[in-house]
């Protein structure tokens, strides 16, 4: 299964690696057009990841150029520690 996707995979990484969403490696693009992208199980996880941190980084910006709420932005990625603790209002019940 892992052989049959890994073309997708690699031409999704190089399209953000290009693109202006890759602030952290700029020549990540070459390492993938060198290296190829050869998913296995010991590095699913790594790739995962950097497509997580597209996501993230993509997101952030639509939100950020939607004028929405840092808080609203959080919460559409999976960036769950940046969100501020939800503070509950205590509410008093009276039982009858």
């Amino acid at each position: 299964m892992l052989t049959e996707i890994s073309p997708l995979v690699k031409e999704v990484l190089i399209k953000l690696a290009s693109s202006k969403f890759n602030r952290s490696n700029p020549h990540r693009v070459q390492e993938y057009l060198n290296s190829g992208v050869n998913l296995n199980d010991s590095n699913l996880a790594e790739y995962l990841s950097e497509l997580e941190d597209y996501t993230n980084t993509i997101l952030v910006y639509k939100g950020k150029a939607n004028k929405q709420a840092t808080s609203e932005i959080y919460a559409k990625t999976l960036l769950l520690d940046e969100l501020p603790p939800k503070e509950f209002k205590k509410k008093t019940y009276v039982l009858l």
